[in-house]
């Protein structure tokens, strides 16, 4: 988008969800701008059981093509799209990077239900539940995502027409 921020905001992606862990970054040409004030940056600390988590993230973050892994995910999430809007089977169709958001002609709980009880999770979201969000970690093998959507496209032909 070509935005570069000044003040970062990292949280449940530092131990990937697994422990509480934050932590505000910002460039040093800020705190010069601010002078000779306070500057306060928030962390948010956890067991060592989280920092090593932590690390282990920016160990695989320095060590991956990020941008490659989101390409990566970000194409079978496009053809998921595309047959989802090919087929009219849902509303409100979303699809950034890695990213796939949409609203199901079938209610968003039974989707997830239906698609739990075939080893899929999904989760349902928006102002009342009426979303179904995906987003895949990073290090998801391809098989296994393209497996995991065609379990729910499959769910989704199969809901009554409405």
């Amino acid at each position: 988008m070509g935005l570069t921020p000044d003040i970062l905001l990292f949280s449940k992606s530092m131990t990937n969800g697994l422990y509480p862990f934050s932590a505000v970054v910002y460039r040093q040409t800020l705190e010069a701008a601010i002078g000779e004030g306070v500057v306060l940056a928030h962390t948010f600390q956890t067991s060592a059981m989280g920092c090593y988590a932590a690390c282990a993230v920016a160990d695989y973050l320095d060590s991956h093509d990020v941008q490659d892994d989101c390409r990566r995910v970000a194409e079978p999430l496009a053809d998921a799209a595309e047959r989802i809007r090919e087929n009219n089977w849902a509303q409100d169709i979303y699809q950034i990077g890695p990213a796939l958001s949409f609203r199901p002609k079938m209610t968003a709980g039974d989707l997830v239900k239906q698609c739990f009880a075939n080893q899929v999770l999904i989760l349902g979201g928006g102002m009342e539940g009426e979303r179904i969000r995906i987003a895949p970690p990073l290090t998801i093998g391809t098989k296994d995502l393209r497996r995991a959507l065609e379990v729910m496209l499959e769910r989704l032909s199969a809901a009554p027409a409405s």
